[in-house]
């Protein structure tokens, strides 16, 4: 039987390189894609990299979110609108709270 962590960063990590790696294949669609409730990929992309750059998590969440951030700038820069302004504000955020040099590293990358 299979145990939940509800905390499980290195699920964090797998999912946001999977979706990453989706995005960078097929971005449009990823992007395109619609659910019932009228939600797009693009939106289910941003609530994850939001996830993985949320301030009160821990950092290591942040090791992999920028390989996750560049790609949806590169392939959806041009229909990110006001949510760039925000994924750069959680990156600046992630990395204000950030301890480890690693995730520094990373992050830096992001805004460079």
């Amino acid at each position: 039987m299979l145990k939940f962590h509800p905390v499980d960063y290195a699920c964090f990590q797998t999912g946001g390189e999977c979706l990453r790696t989706y995005i960078s294949i097929a971005p449009e669609q990823v992007f395109n894609h619609q659910d019932s409730e009228g939600h797009t990929g693009l939106w289910y992309s941003l609530q994850v990299a939001a996830l993985l750059l949320n301030p009160s998590s821990s950092e290591y969440t942040a090791t992999f979110v920028g390989r996750l951030i560049i790609t949806l700038i590169t392939k959806a820069g041009n229909i990110l609108g006001e949510n760039l302004d925000l994924l750069l504000k959680a990156v600046l955020s992630k990395m204000q709270r950030a301890e480890t040099l690693s995730v520094i590293q990373v992050s830096t990358k992001c805004i460079t």
